[in-house]
């Protein structure tokens, strides 16, 4: 059990600096939530593929997008889990355009 919980510690701590190494000029508080959305898939973050992801976004989104807030580097370790990050991308457009017409736009 100790050796399972310091590999998950370890894991979360090689992910958060990827994390941050990645998205350099965001906020260090989304950094910890992209390292847990890693390890709670048991996967290792890979810089490369979060600047990838990044870029899919900023692509695919608008200048003034509610998708390039502070939450832009969570999403992008959202689709870098993924094996198809630019139609991911594209459902959650298309999800958010759903909800945009009962609610107001929003992070």
């Amino acid at each position: 059990m100790k050796e399972a919980l310091q590999k998950l510690c370890d894991d979360f701590l090689v992910n958060r600096d990827a994390a941050k190494r990645a998205f350099r000029w965001d906020s260090d508080y989304v950094h910890p939530l992209c390292a847990n959305l890693f390890c709670a898939r048991g996967k290792m973050a890979d810089e490369e593929e979060l600047r990838r992801c990044r870029q899919v976004i900023n692509d695919q989104t608008g200048l003034f997008s509610n998708f390039r807030g502070n939450l832009r580097p969570v999403l992008a370790a959202m689709l870098a889990l993924n094996d198809a990050p630019e139609a991911r991308m594209e459902m959650a457009q298309n999800n958010y355009d759903l909800l945009k017409q009962e609610f107001w736009g929003s992070e």
